[in-house]
């Protein structure tokens, strides 16, 4: 579940300097990159990196820490980054969208939720992913309950939950493939677990293809475009 980032309450912060109120040095860690800014104290995190930075994944919605569309990563826990004042990820490693593909080579999450067809709009599906991710950090393996508790913090106003929970119980370290083996061939022997999770991927891909496949007259569409570009 996404979390508002501690606060420290140590002696020496409650009684530090007042910073502000016109803009400050404030230094951001973000995708393995420092960032050198000048932002009043106010300014929260997803301010930071969609009007500093420029980094858009993170989406501005309700602004209130209830649909989780400007997740991202601190320290590898998910954190709405609406709630997070820039000031206080000094010193902490920022993970956005953008820092997941590496060398235009999707993450395996945001793979998982191409095959599986689980983006729509794309609108909430950066946060969806990094939630997901901080999730199977956590729990290699997690079970349908665990997922739903852990992506509780996530809203997808398209109702594409079921096909979130598909995505992320594929990447499981065997659970998924030992439901499928269960099913094929009447027990569930994790020593099967990889090649079956691996199936799983497989169909879920090749059924969002045949939803996806376009008219004659229409083009193709892209959906690892979903996954953090601009909107």
């Amino acid at each position: 579940m996404v979390r508002t980032l501690k606060r420290s309450t140590a002696v020496s912060q409650i009684f530090a300097p007042v910073a502000g109120p016109g803009p400050v040095p404030v230094t951001l860690r973000v995708n393995g990159q420092v960032h050198r800014l000048g932002l009043e104290p106010r300014r929260s995190l997803l301010d930071a990196l969609r009007l500093g930075l420029g980094l858009t994944g993170a989406k501005r919605v309700c602004n209130l820490g209830e649909c989780g569309a400007c997740t991202v990563l601190i320290d590898d826990e998910p954190i709405y980054s609406c709630l997070t004042l820039a000031l206080e990820c000094q010193g902490r490693a920022v993970t956005t969208i953008e820092g997941l593909a590496a060398d235009g080579t999707l993450d395996p999450v945001q793979d998982a939720f191409v095959g599986c067809d689980a983006v729509q709009c794309g609108f909430c599906t950066p946060g969806q992913v990094l939630a997901a991710k901080a999730l199977l950090d956590d729990h290699p393996d997690p079970t349908d309950e665990q997922i739903r508790r852990g992506m509780a913090g996530n809203l997808c106003r398209c109702g594409t939950y079921t096909h979130i929970v598909e995505a992320i119980r594929s990447l499981g370290d065997g659970r998924s493939g030992g439901r499928v083996g269960e099913a094929e061939s009447g027990q569930g022997d994790q020593a099967d677990a990889g090649p079956a999770a691996r199936s799983l991927r497989r169909s879920c891909a090749r059924e969002a293809a045949d939803r996806r496949s376009p008219g004659p007259d229409l083009p193709p569409l892209t959906p690892a475009s979903h996954l953090g570009g601009r909107r």
